[in-house]
């Protein structure tokens, strides 16, 4: 089965970091095999040239094909190395034009070397040199490389067909030792398609599990938008590049009286109260910000690049929106909201605190509100906090 079929009963999500996640661990694994692949090559062309300086080669017709083979590995080295060297810098950095040029010269150069060592013309000097480079071949393009199925598969057939070919065209050799190594080739070859084939499924699907058990982590299971640990993780991140963008606002909100919501109608339509509002957080808001459940019937929408005014303006079209809103079996139901804006030395604590403390003044001030927190003023030690200058306003 070929990697986008096992793929296919994936949500677009999951698919997108499945198919990303193979990507880099294709992109790792290439990058540090080329660098081992040019000392090796270099290796086995001086032992070609000191072989052809010796005379071993004088009435082989093939050896400058033999030496190409060669140099096509040793090039299929600096694609790879190149991709070594931006990996260094991101991680995460794939190209597939490098990885398909470095998996071209690599596989080509094998199999060509191997044909032409398989071939009669070489004799005793190789000496099981082609049946050993062919079988190279096949370990790098199933075990190590894990290529697509398709690829793999064709690669594999061809590989085999092309083998078998040059093997029987050896019409000087004993056909007995001709169809033993046929046979050879045969069982080779189906063995390591075989178990690259397995190792290859059992990763796509470590990936898979590993995606959705990443999903679960990250996603709220009863409303579906971000858990709490995203939204910590997301704002971490805004906070840390708010020096040098715009400010990161925070949006708070709890719904109002919603334990007697619980209490009259059941947790039922509690729980069905918090994914319609979740719902409407999400189709009511702006994409770039992201909503997230903070715990309980507390809501929370991350607003990057986005300062106090505007994050206000906000929540007061999302508390007049929910408020309008039909609740199947619960009627009206209503939210309060408080704001906050980050700023320079802010950490996630301090910013949800801020937020918090401007929620429970909306509380106290009848809910229905919203209230932000006013922008704490820069102290002479760096810390706005050190001079207790936090203060609400509605």
């Amino acid at each position: 089965m070929d990697d986008q079929s096992l793929f296919g009963a994936l949500s677009p999500t999951l698919r997108a970091g499945a198919t990303a996640q193979l990507a880099r661990e294709r992109a790792s694994r290439l990058a540090v095999l080329g660098w081992l692949a040019l000392p090796m090559m270099l290796l086995v062309l001086r032992i070609d040239l000191s072989r052809l300086h010796s005379g071993a080669f004088e009435e082989m017709r093939t050896f400058p094909f033999f030496v190409a083979s060669h140099v096509a590995i040793m090039l299929g080295a600096a694609p790879a190395i190149w991709l070594a060297v931006r990996r260094r810098d991101n991680p995460a950095y794939t190209n597939l034009f490098l990885q398909n040029t470095h998996v071209a010269l690599i596989l080509g150069g094998l199999l060509v070397g191997a044909l032409l060592a398989m071939g009669p013309e070489l004799g005793p000097v190789v000496d099981g040199r082609g049946r050993v480079q062919f079988t190279l071949a096949l370990i790098i393009a199933n075990l190590i490389y894990q290529l697509s199925a398709r690829v793999r598969y064709g690669f594999n057939f061809a590989t085999m067909v092309l083998s078998i070919a040059v093997l029987a065209g050896q019409a000087d050799s004993p056909a007995a030792a001709v169809s033993e190594r046929i046979i050879e080739t045969f069982v080779i070859t189906l063995i390591l398609a075989l178990a690259g084939g397995s190792m290859q499924w059992q990763r796509l699907r470590s990936i898979i599990i590993e995606q959705r058990l990443e999903e679960l982590t990250l996603t709220d299971g009863l409303t579906g938008v971000a858990s709490r640990l995203r939204v910590e993780q997301e704002l971490t991140e805004a906070i840390g590049r708010a020096p040098s963008h715009a400010p990161v606002s925070l949006i708070l909100l709890d719904v109002d009286r919603f334990k007697s919501i619980n209490d009259n109608y059941g947790h039922n339509v509690g729980d069905e109260v918090l994914r319609l509002l979740a719902r409407l957080l999400q189709d009511r808001g702006r994409r770039s910000d992201l909503v997230g459940r903070w715990g309980g019937e507390e809501f929370v929408i991350v607003c990057e690049g986005t300062k106090l005014d505007e994050a206000v303006t906000l929540a007061n079209l999302l508390r007049l929106r929910i408020a309008a809103h039909p609740f199947p079996s619960v009627g009206q139901c209503t939210a309060s909201f408080g704001v906050a804006e980050s700023v320079w030395g802010d950490t996630v604590l301090k910013l949800v605190d801020r937020a918090d403390q401007a929620l429970y003044a909306a509380k106290r001030e009848g809910r229905n509100r919203v209230v932000e927190a006013r922008t704490p003023r820069p102290s002479r030690t760096g810390d706005p906090y050190a001079d207790g200058n936090i203060s609400l306003t509605a």
